[in-house]
């Protein structure tokens, strides 16, 4: 597997979905944090789109327990609250990216080419 989309907000979470099909990329979607949990546990994706706003586990809850599981994994949080993004972005959590909702597509399209061909580094 080599995307996990995770936010409670299905029509951001199709959007993204829909790229990803376009782009020929595998992924599995998540409407809260516990569902991303589980995911990560049985697909060990390569990248990770998590919302950090989501009802029972918050998607900052989620990517803590993600980095115990592997600290090498890429997860982006993202959000639609400005404030959210730059406090994520202030406290230094350790996520490869904390971008502002709607995620860019064009520039997560590059980015998950980049990981995939192994031009990221794990």
């Amino acid at each position: 597997m080599a995307v996990v989309i995770a936010d409670d907000d299905e029509s951001q979470r199709r959007e993204i979905a829909e790229f990803l099909d376009r782009l020929g990329v595998s992924h599995a979607e998540a409407c809260d944090g516990g569902e991303a949990k589980k995911l990560f546990t049985e697909m060990q994706p390569k990248i990770v789109l998590l919302d950090m706003n989501m009802p029972k586990i918050d998607g900052v809850e989620a990517f803590r327990w993600m980095r115990e599981q592997d600290s090498r994994a890429k997860i982006i949080l993202m959000s639609g609250y400005m404030n959210r993004v730059r406090e994520a972005n202030e406290s230094e959590l350790g996520a490869f990216a904390v971008v502002e909702k709607p995620i860019p597509l064009r520039t997560l399209g590059q980015f998950i080419k980049n990981v995939l061909s192994g031009r990221v580094p794990a």
